[in-house]
């Protein structure tokens, strides 16, 4: 049936009931949604920029009553800036550094309050797997907001691994958790976004997190249904796993390197908990050393690359850093497997912050010698170097007759923060 507008066209009656039906269906639902009271799991800049654009979120009132936000300290760019955000939203921080035994008894805490107990669970690049007996503790059950399309990307570092593995696109999925199987719950919604050119962690962090917190309010406002629509991934031999990057696999081995490789790491652990670094001998003592700003410096057009580097790029030992006041005084270029990549800013082991190339060259290496070419008369470690540093640690360690563990850091601490303290007595000489 169609009839005349006033305005002269034809409209038809059946299409505006439809759409009249289907925003009066629209405002029951969301009328009837139970606002939630969530408590989010999370660290670092994906977490921080997913739980940012679902409390921004239109529906954010209707959805959500309270939150409350498990964490880690505030340690790191990304710690901090999560850290500023939840003080910006008067948001709770629960500081999760302890085994999940306190977080367990956090939790009850609230539940016994009754007035508000948590409804929901959420969680957002952890770093963990949340225990089932946790699991089981929310009426609603818990949601993964994972930064990848599922079954790519398992693991603990899915964005670091897209960036290293020059994947033209990532995404996220949500999963209805069951049974503490870390990401093998059934997938209730995927999105997916393009890597660009010039994306670096923080940037493609950021994205994803967009990405999962529209997600999320889309998920919490019809709940049920997505949880009765929710699939298993597919499974496949060939999809590629992201392992937790730890604080080893975070090193620049230079002679391992090229060029081109070297900046793909840095570029991919950028603004990452595990940002790249390499070590430098100083002194008889190897420090560890961040390079920011690196680049590649094999443009074959360049003055400086054809007068200076390229004759050098067959001679020169991996590791080896190289300065010039006179060619390029901003920049530190440092000698990789095959070709030279630069560096602008420097900090090192005990520094609290960065500094120019010339003010390390000035600062750090006054006294050290450097040859005809800037190349100075030490290098950065190598994977021979670091083989040593590990054998000397074990030869030390098996010299000892007699070990006692006095005490040993909480198993949930990450292994570049793990320790432990040993009462050791040496053998007796004969």
């Amino acid at each position: 049936v169609s009839t005349q507008s006033t305005w002269g066209f034809k409209q038809d009656n059946s299409n505006i009931r439809m759409r009249i039906a289907a925003a009066r269906q629209f405002a029951t639902t969301l009328a009837s949604v139970k606002p939630y009271n969530i408590l989010f799991f999370g660290r670092e800049e994906y977490a921080r920029v997913a739980l940012y654009t679902l409390l921004n979120h239109e529906n954010a009132k209707s959805l959500i009553k309270r939150v409350h936000v498990v964490a880690p300290g505030a340690t790191g760019s990304a710690g901090e800036a999560l850290h500023e955000f939840l003080k910006s939203k008067d948001i709770q921080k629960f500081t999760f550094r302890k085994q999940f035994k306190a977080v367990e008894n956090f939790i009850k805490t609230e539940q016994d309050r009754k007035s508000l107990p948590f409804d929901l669970g959420i969680v957002s690049s952890f770093g963990q797997s949340i225990p089932e007996k946790i699991n089981t503790m929310f009426p609603q059950g818990v949601i993964d907001a994972h930064p990848s399309l599922l079954p790519k990307y398992r693991g603990g570092s899915p964005i670091e691994h897209a960036l290293l593995n020059k994947e033209k696109s990532t995404g996220i999925s949500l999963l209805d958790i069951s049974h503490n199987k870390p990401y093998a719950g059934k997938v209730m919604i995927s999105k997916e976004c393009g890597i660009e050119a010039g994306d670096d962690y923080l940037s493609l962090a950021g994205k994803c997190g967009v990405l999962a917190g529209n997600a999320l309010a889309d998920v919490l406002l019809d709940l049920g249904k997505f949880r009765s629509e929710a699939k298993l991934p597919e499974e496949s031999l060939i999809c590629p796993a992201a392992p937790l990057i730890e604080l080893k696999d975070a090193i620049l081995l230079w002679d391992k390197l090229t060029s081109a490789e070297a900046v793909r790491k840095y570029i991919a652990l950028r603004g990452s908990p595990r940002p790249s670094f390499s070590k430098v001998l100083l002194k008889s003592e190897w420090k560890m050393v961040h390079f920011d700003q690196i680049k590649e410096e094999n443009d074959t057009k360049s003055e400086y690359y054809k007068k200076v580097l390229a004759p050098m790029d067959k001679v020169a030992t991996p590791g080896v850093l190289h300065w010039s006041y006179k060619g390029m005084k901003d920049k530190i270029c440092i000698k990789c497997k095959e070709g030279w990549v630069s560096a602008e800013l420097v900090q090192m082991e005990g520094s609290a912050r960065n500094e120019s190339a010339s003010n390390f060259i000035a600062n750090k290496l006054k006294n050290t010698h450097y040859d005809e070419t800037h190349s100075f008369n030490f290098r950065l470690a190598l994977t021979k170097d670091i083989t040593k540093l590990v054998e000397k640690i074990e030869i030390q360690f098996h010299s000892l007759s007699t070990l006692s563990l006095i005490h040993i850091s909480e198993p949930t601490r990450r292994y570049a923060i793990s320790y432990a303290v040993f009462c050791l007595k040496k053998k007796k000489q004969k």
